[in-house]
């Protein structure tokens, strides 16, 4: 993917605006169009935005493709988690909506926090492999964690009104005491 596509797709996949990125890297916001439209601006300006850019892995440059190695300095973790703390906000805020009302959140508000994860991690300078090493050890605790989050929301169920419990029935997010008997009754 040429430069100028790799930044747009990158800034528009940490859901950043031209302004915010412009304000976030120092520059105009003017000198980020002219990046994202393929128009000539200086070095100086190109590492300024690419700071801001955890995602950005790769790009090409005429016939040469080139890999972003990061060195991560403390202000490029700081850059890191402001990135992802922006990203977190607006998944955080697309699932408390689906959540009230009454409905299961979408792929885009899971993919999201995942990805503020991924910004997190290497952020923090690990690579991809660490990462997926990490997944998949998380994954081999899965079952227990699973079981724990059951219990926790049992509990926090118990505790909620009535008409909390009714609205998550509603959405589909719980079964009805007769849909778990139904259930049984089938499985018997």
């Amino acid at each position: 993917m040429l430069l100028h596509e790799a930044v747009k797709k990158a800034r528009i996949d940490l859901k950043l605006s031209q302004k915010r990125l412009s304000e976030m890297a120092g520059i105009q916001r003017r000198q980020l169009a002219t990046l994202e439209a393929g128009g000539n601006i200086t070095l100086a300006t190109l590492r300024k935005v690419l700071v801001h850019l955890p995602n950005l892995e790769t790009f090409t440059l005429d016939a040469v493709t080139a890999t972003v190695r990061r060195q991560v300095s403390d202000e490029e973790r700081h850059q890191a988690v402001e990135a992802a703390m922006a990203l977190l906000g607006t998944a955080v805020q697309t699932l408390a909506t689906a959540l009230a009302h009454g409905q299961k959140p979408g792929p885009d508000a899971i993919r999201d926090l995942r990805r503020v994860n991924e910004f997190l991690y290497e952020g923090m300078g690990y690579s991809r492999e660490d990462l997926e090493r990490t997944r998949r050890e998380i994954a081999a605790q899965r079952e227990s964690t699973e079981e724990r989050a059951a219990q926790t929301v049992a509990a926090l169920l118990e505790a909620a009104p009535p008409e909390v419990t009714e609205q998550l029935i509603r959405g589909g997010l719980l079964r009805s005491v007769e849909e778990e008997e139904e259930e049984e009754d089938a499985a018997r």
